[in-house]
């Protein structure tokens, strides 16, 4: 059995794979994290061109472009077990795969969401790019001059079995746009896609960078939530006794004898 600490994880750099194998690569792994023979893992991938489709009913509709045109540009389409709805993956863009416990952490999958939101948010920061959520559509978004609407920079899908992680976050970092173009990004019509590259031209940071630069920001948000779910169980702990303090000091009401 692996020595598990909430905190800990291990990374994984996969290099340049196609989507199906860094996928049974996940499976296996979380499988493992399961059956606590193995910690916890951030995998980092870059993917051969793909359209991954989700589960999500119509998310087929928000493909712009037959397969067979796809196929002639070297782009596959692949249905997948994550939430969202359809995105692309691409050289160029860093994705991140967490297969972390989430109940050690007092998080749910709405609270785990804004945790990876966050740490692209800090990740951007460090490099220049003043970046934020929307308040409806999940994930990261900009202010690209090209657009007249924040654009999307990191898109977002997981799922969550057995307590544990999969899937996770998207950033393009020097992303062939145009392949954007054959769908409807994240399903979400009207909204740009955009890049680091795009919002930094010759000052982007090599891949390399902002995989050190993500790693140091999600440890640091995991050991945040774990330091907010102990204070959160230490005052918990305090009330239960003082009430039960309380309760030896309130004096009984005397029963009725009278007759």
């Amino acid at each position: 059995m692996h020595t598990y600490s909430p905190t800990h994880f291990s990374v994984t750099d996969l290099g340049s794979l196609p989507y199906n194998l860094g996928l049974q690569i996940q499976r296996n792994y979380h499988q493992r994290v399961v059956d606590e023979i193995a910690p916890q893992c951030l995998f980092y991938a870059e993917h051969e061109p793909v359209v991954t489709v989700s589960r999500r009913k119509n998310a087929g509709c928000n493909l712009l472009t037959n397969r067979k045109d796809l196929a002639r540009m070297g782009i596959s389409v692949v249905e997948t077990d994550r939430g969202g709805d359809v995105t692309y993956h691409g050289p160029g863009q860093l994705v991140a795969y967490p297969i972390i416990k989430l109940s050690p952490l007092k998080l749910n999958v709405g609270r785990y969401m804004r945790l990876l939101e966050s740490t692209v948010i800090d990740t951007l920061s460090t490099f220049g790019i003043e970046a934020f959520t929307d308040k409806i559509n999940t994930g990261v978004w900009v202010n690209d001059p090209s657009f007249d609407k924040p654009s999307k920079i990191c898109a977002m899908g997981v799922r969550v079995k057995r307590n544990i992680t999969m899937h996770g976050l998207a950033l393009n970092i020097d992303t062939d746009m145009n392949h954007f173009g054959t769908i409807v990004p994240c399903g979400i019509q009207g909204r740009g896609v955009t890049s680091m590259l795009k919002m930094l031209g010759e000052h982007t940071p090599r891949m390399l960078q902002v995989k050190q630069v993500m790693t140091t920001n999600f440890k640091r948000r995991l050991q945040m939530c774990l330091c907010e779910s102990e204070r959160h169980e230490t005052t918990k702990n305090m009330c239960i006794e003082v009430i039960k303090d309380l309760n030896k000091k309130t004096p009984q009401k005397p029963s009725d004898t009278s007759q």
